[in-house]
């Protein structure tokens, strides 16, 4: 499902990313780029996979639900360890992380 997030200007729109079965994270659009954008500097080919997924079921619209793999759990907690040295993650991207470090998400 696609909807506003809470707080934003100018009804900035955020998508709800589901990692197997756990509870939705909603992710503002620059959230996702920089998901998308860390994975991309790993170069590996677990990362590279996930990150095409989203970005693809993120231009298809609506939820991006995933069943990552062990290896794409993890190279997603790492990018976003890489990208927290800039910029703080925000609490969504925490939450991401904190989902992907989890080896029981996806069922």
């Amino acid at each position: 499902m696609t909807r506003p997030t809470p707080g934003t200007e100018g009804g900035e729109k955020a998508v709800e990313l589901l990692i197997g079965d756990a509870a939705p994270v909603v992710l503002r659009r620059d959230e996702i780029d920089r998901v998308v954008e860390a994975l991309g500097r790993l170069g590996s080919e677990p990362a590279a996979r996930v990150g095409d997924d989203i970005a693809a079921l993120r231009l298809a619209g609506g939820s991006i639900r995933l069943l990552p793999t062990g290896p794409e759990r993890e190279a997603v907690r790492i990018a976003l360890a890489g990208a927290d040295r800039g910029d703080p993650l925000s609490p969504a991207l925490r939450r991401l992380a904190e989902l992907c470090g989890t080896s029981d998400v996806v069922t």
